[in-house]
């Protein structure tokens, strides 16, 4: 998805409007936006991942999802920032 003002085919004029309020949000925020790949089955990017710094994000990508589970593709970020949480210490939350 590319937010800086470029139309998206198809999109109604309220869908650009919304574009637009969100490409002057992230530029007033300093704010990259990283999903340049689909997030939806239908061929959409929906899912998007902001950040203020450019080289905090590595990598991202998309796994697609179990059809009965989600509509929407699991995205994958890698970043190279580290943390001090040991993985003893980190609680596992099921969302499912």
């Amino acid at each position: 998805m590319v937010l800086e003002g470029s139309p998206i085919p198809g999109a109604t004029g309220q869908e650009k409007e919304m574009t637009k309020a969100l490409s002057d949000l992230s530029n007033q925020h300093f704010l990259k936006q990283h999903v340049v790949l689909l997030t939806h089955v239908d061929g959409n990017t929906l899912d998007l991942i902001f950040t203020n710094n450019d080289h905090l994000v590595h990598s991202c990508s998309s796994i697609q999802p179990l059809r009965s589970a989600s509509d929407h593709y699991l995205l994958q970020v890698e970043t190279k920032y580290k943390t001090s949480i040991s993985p003893e210490n980190e609680e596992m939350t099921d969302f499912i």
